[in-house]
C-alpha cells in the first residue's frame, strides 16, 4: 500500500521580497496577493524612500503566504527593525503586545506596529501617524 510522501517540516523557505541588507523585516498580512498589489507596493517604496531606505535593504513577508510565527522570522531574517503593517501580534506569537505606533524595543530589536498599507493609502491621518513613528525608529 502506497504511503503519501509526507513534507519534512524543516523545509521552511519564507519568500521575502526585497535582499535584507540592513535587516529590516516587514510583515503584511494579504490574502489577495503574493505580497502587495502595485499601488501599495509603490506606496511602501516612498515610505522607504522617505527612511533613506530601499527594497534592497529589507524583506517583505507576507505572513498569510506562511505559517510562521516570530521565533521563525527572527531566525531566518535576523531582523534588527521589525515593522507590522496590519498584523495581529497574537497570530505570530509575539511575545509581547504593544499599541499601534508605539516604538518598542525589544532585546536587540526594535519593533513597530501600524495599520495596514491599505488602510494608510485613503487615510492621511494614519500616514501622518505612521510616518511620526518610523521617523522616531530610522531618523
Amino acid at each position: 500500500e502506497p504511503k503519501t510522501a509526507i513534507k519534512p517540516v524543516k523545509e521552511k523557505k519564507i519568500n521575502a521580497l526585497g535582499h535584507n541588507e540592513r535587516h529590516i523585516l516587514i510583515i503584511i498580512s494579504n490574502e489577495q496577493d503574493a505580497f502587495l498589489q502595485e499601488s501599495h507596493l509603490d506606496l511602501l517604496v516612498k515610505i522607504l524612500g522617505a527612511c533613506q531606505l530601499g527594497l534592497k535593504d529589507i524583506a517583505l513577508v507576507n505572513c498569510c503566504n506562511h505559517s510562521v510565527d516570530y521565533a521563525i522570522l527572527s531566525e531566518t531574517f535576523k531582523p534588527v527593525k521589525i515593522i507590522l503593517f496590519g498584523v495581529d501580534l497574537a497570530s505570530l506569537s509575539f511575545p509581547l503586545s504593544f499599541p499601534e505606533y508605539q516604538v518598542q524595543k525589544y532585546h536587540s530589536q526594535t519593533l513597530l506596529l501600524v495599520p495596514s498599507l491599505e488602510a494608510m493609502a485613503g487615510d492621511d491621518t494614519i500616514k501622518r501617524n505612521v510616518w511620526d513613528s518610523l521617523k522616531k525608529m530610522f531618523l
